[in-house]
């Protein structure tokens, strides 16, 4: 199931907020895959319902807190998450092992894998963690990436960023972690980046 929101929830069921929501939990609860998106898009305030934006405030914390609720800004920022979050899912055992010729999949998931030596460095820094996640801080003028108690990064200029966001792309890309919350702050490590971090510490 695939959720759009912007600022408005729906109508009350009796049950449930609204007849979407209602759906949604459902689905959820089945055990079945959901992701929900939330637009910033800019909108006037004086066009808002504010019960009706607060319900879907209060929705996306909710769903934040499962890992299954994301904000994008444009439709080509939706279009970018939506392929990534899409192709993890699939690359999921569950979904990978009950594919014709894919049954083995899981049991070497780190071959064939290309990275750029920050990329390596970064996901070995991970690996090593208690918490086995990344995380992106924002600050006026720039951003710090940090794992394992450590700045892996310098942002001293323009270049220096651009490199370090290609970095986390890379990472992301090759579902070697995956975003928590959909803000791009928290990332953590995935089986596949975990097998691979493993992979590089036993060339070293």
């Amino acid at each position: 199931m695939v959720g759009i929101f912007w600022t408005r929830i729906g109508t009350p069921t009796g049950k449930a907020i609204s007849g979407t929501v209602e759906e949604i939990e459902e689905h959820v609860n089945s055990g079945k895959p959901a992701m929900l998106y939330f637009s910033n898009k800019p909108v006037v305030p004086d066009s808002i319902d504010q019960y009706q934006y607060a319900a879907v405030k209060k929705l996306k914390q909710e769903f934040q807190s499962k890992n299954l609720a994301f904000d994008f800004d444009s439709v080509g920022d939706f279009r970018n998450k939506f392929q990534r979050h899409l192709s993890m899912k699939f690359n999921e055992e569950e979904y990978r092992t009950s594919l014709p010729g894919e049954a083995g999949y899981a049991t070497d998931n780190s071959k064939e894998i290309t990275v750029s030596e920050e990329a390596k460095l970064l996901l070995k820094e991970a690996a090593s963690s208690h918490s086995g996640q990344i995380m992106k801080v924002g600050y006026k003028g720039g951003f710090t990436i940090q794992a394992n108690g450590k700045r892996l990064n310098s942002d001293k200029d323009a270049r220096a960023s651009a490199k370090w966001e290609a970095v986390m792309q890379e990472l992301l890309d090759n579902d070697l972690i995956s975003e928590h919350g959909g803000q791009g702050q928290i990332f953590s490590l995935t089986q596949k980046g975990y097998d691979f971090a493993d992979k590089l510490k036993s060339e070293t």
